[in-house]
């Protein structure tokens, strides 16, 4: 998927790869580690993909408080 130039300089939004990091983390890591994204496969269930099915993935996002002096793009 193409970056959306619009978010380029948000500082806002963010996802966490472990709990609790405040998306503060090695951007360098496999994402399908991150805490804020669950894969279920309908027969193989959590963290798996089933061929054939639908697999439903759930992405958390979060955002910063206003007060910590983040840049957002609206």
């Amino acid at each position: 998927m193409p970056n959306d130039p619009g978010l380029a300089n948000d500082t806002c939004i963010f996802m966490e790869a472990i709990s609790g990091d405040g998306g503060t983390h090695n951007a360098k890591r496999c994402l399908v580690a991150q805490s804020d994204i669950a894969l279920t496969g309908p027969v193989s269930g959590a963290d798996n993909a089933d061929p054939g099915q639908t697999n439903p993935v759930q992405v958390r996002c979060h955002k910063k408080a206003a007060n910590s002096n983040c840049n957002s793009r609206r």
